[in-house]
């Protein structure tokens, strides 16, 4: 199945990325000390898996980070940035998550590090900053 952009979501739309207490996920910046996404958590699940994420206008944050999701944190990208970087954004409902979305394209490491610094918390990471 070919993806296809859908232009209903919008330029100033969010797109939330769930991200996991990994230290694979996360990276402190000491100089700002703060923990941000790491470029990781902006890969595609596989080759022929798109990124999987969420529309931020048809969730919730308690929502998103129900279940089996518990103890994740949830990032906010725009829209207008991840189609800028070559990606289209594709609605892929699921039971479990009504307001999935995959993006779709080629994700190179630059463009990955490029959103992990641009990457808004919805619900943070609460941890301590380390040694």
């Amino acid at each position: 199945m070919a993806l296809v952009d859908d232009k209903d979501i919008r330029g100033e739309d969010d797109v939330w990325r769930r991200v996991p207490s990994s230290p694979s996920q996360l990276t402190y910046e000491h100089d700002e000390r703060r923990w941000r996404p790491s470029s990781a958590a902006f890969e595609d699940s596989g080759p022929d898996d798109p990124m999987s994420a969420l529309l931020a206008r048809e969730d919730t944050p308690q929502r998103a980070l129900q279940g089996r999701w518990s103890g994740w944190f949830l990032a906010a990208l725009g829209a207008e940035m991840l189609r800028a970087d070559g990606q289209g954004i594709a609605r892929d409902p699921t039971e479990e998550d009504p307001s999935h979305v995959l993006v779709f394209g080629r994700k190179t490491r630059k463009i990955q590090r490029r959103w992990a610094k641009s990457a808004r918390w919805i619900v943070p990471p609460d941890l301590p900053a380390p040694p």
